[in-house]
């Protein structure tokens, strides 16, 4: 991959329901960035292949998975347009949502998926999302982060790109918070530029970053099996 993808690529995971859409969204909204949303894809193959009357093998879904290769996906805010079709409706179907979970286990779709999902990213600056996007497609992006949630709701953790890697908690209250937090750590690990930022919240300041190496500033670094 490019330093030019690299530096205008934030990824975002985390389990499901966790809030991964809701700021990436915000982030994506706030950068003036693409959105890109991995369960989208998943979730669009699922529902043609029940309009289809498809059995659900993996083989199957994942030639499914090709033939729409190509095909104009957009977020829009939440809605959800594919070849300028509005489908927001279709995808979130009770017997969508089943068949989606099921096929996001399927080791073939999924491979031809994050391929579909990587070409998406070089398109332009992007906020991509799944549960396991960047620890499987890009695991030494300095912009990568896992979204989980504590007692106290959700809280982001960023990846560094480095052997061994280590994680550091930020804020997360309320999701502007979270979104600048994010942007922020992105500015000091080389992702984006403080000049390349675009706000598109009304008069929300542009955070000022001073870069400090990880860890400084009170806040402990935890260590994480298996994050690199």
């Amino acid at each position: 991959m490019s330093h030019y993808s690299q530096r205008k690529l934030i990824v975002i995971d985390g389990q499901r329901g966790v809030g991964k859409s809701v700021v990436a969204e915000a982030t994506a909204r706030t950068l003036g960035w693409q959105h890109v949303d991995m369960g989208t894809y998943i979730r669009l193959v699922s529902w043609i292949a029940l309009k289809e009357g498809l059995d659900l093998y993996d083989d199957l879904l994942e030639e499914l998975a090709r033939e729409i290769r190509g095909a104009r996906i957009r977020l829009e805010g939440p809605t959800v347009l594919f070849e300028d079709h509005l489908v927001t409706d279709y995808l979130f179907d009770d017997e969508v949502n089943r068949v989606a979970e099921a096929a996001s286990t399927l080791p073939r779709l999924t491979h031809e998926l994050y391929d579909q999902v990587a070409e998406a990213c070089k398109l332009g600056p992007t906020v991509a999302e799944g549960r396991r996007l960047g620890i499987d497609l890009y695991p030494r992006l300095p912009g990568r982060f896992y979204l989980h949630v504590r007692d106290s709701g959700v809280k982001a953790h960023l990846f560094f790109p480095a052997p061994g890697a280590r994680v550091i908690e930020i804020r997360s209250q309320p999701i502007i918070w979270l979104v600048w937090d994010m942007i922020k750590w992105s500015i000091r690990q080389g992702a984006l530029r403080r000049r390349e930022l675009r706000p598109a919240a009304g008069n929300c300041p542009v955070p000022r970053v001073r870069t400090r190496r990880p860890g400084a500033g009170g806040q402990a670094p935890l260590a994480l099996a298996g994050g690199g």
